[in-house]
């Protein structure tokens, strides 16, 4: 009898509302994180499922909302969503840059082994997309489970509710940690493709001493043999190389939160 009454207090149906409303703005953060979050993101993935999968990770993390702190002043509704809805927005895109690093180093692949004009539309882009490009891409998506990248992301999204509140978020750019962070992310794509950009160099210089010593033999045409195959072979060589050091890109993502 004691529980029907304690139904008709005010402070009970207050701290509802709050609840309500917290579960509002984590269930908003979570849609716009998993909207443009790697794998997750990809348009082989329904929306129906992205949405069922943000209102199972609310439901998860909503002990986090007794943590949170109501400022005394109250707070506006409008700047909460929208300020959930960007940071959500940020931490996803910035996670999906892991991906695009990868797959624009194997575009750079392609360019330097003579692959980029066999060009085929990837419909999850909505771009053309090389062969080394898509096939990195894919690699990369495999190594990302294999190292519990998705569990990974969540715990990310999680330590970010405390590390930015929910009613009233206040996000404060650090420009020194994203110039550094932009600066990791330029170099990690340098790394991937410079055994096979410096391969293909060496390769041209020796054909250009070729021609230059011997002008009869058509090195430019020899080229379009040679490199194709001087490339996959590097790329072969250098595959347990790639494993590892895509698979410590990733494990170390988890500062970006």
């Amino acid at each position: 009898m004691e529980l029907f009454t304690n139904l008709y207090k005010q402070d009970l149906f207050d701290s509802l509302g709050i609840g309500v409303v917290g579960l509002g703005l984590l269930l908003v953060r979570i849609l716009s994180f998993l909207h443009f979050a790697p794998v997750f993101s990809h348009k082989s993935i329904p929306s129906h499922f992205r949405i069922g999968f943000s209102m199972f990770l609310t439901a998860l993390l909503n002990f986090k909302l007794a943590q949170q702190t109501i400022p005394e002043t109250g707070f506006s509704m409008i700047y909460a969503i929208m300020a959930n809805i960007i940071l959500g927005f940020i931490m996803g895109f910035t996670a999906n840059l892991l991906f695009v690093t990868v797959t624009a180093a194997g575009e750079m692949m392609d360019m330097a082994m003579g692959f980029s004009s066999a060009q085929m539309f990837d419909p999850s882009l909505g771009s053309q997309t090389t062969i080394m490009g898509k096939f990195l891409g894919m690699l990369s998506i495999v190594i990302f489970f294999s190292i519990g990248g998705p569990e990974m992301l969540i715990t990310g999204l999680s330590n970010s509710i405390d590390s930015f509140s929910i009613f009233n978020p206040s996000i404060n750019f650090n420009v020194d940690k994203i110039i550094h962070l932009c600066g990791d992310i330029i170099s990690m794509g340098f790394i991937l493709v410079s055994p096979i950009v410096l391969t293909i160099l060496v390769n041209d210089l020796v054909l250009g001493l070729i021609s230059r010593a011997s002008p009869q033999i058509n090195a430019f045409q020899i080229s379009f043999t040679i490199k194709p195959c001087l490339g996959i072979i590097t790329w072969i060589l250098i595959l347990p190389l790639f494993f590892t050091c895509v698979a410590n890109f990733f494990s170390s993502a988890s500062r970006l939160f």
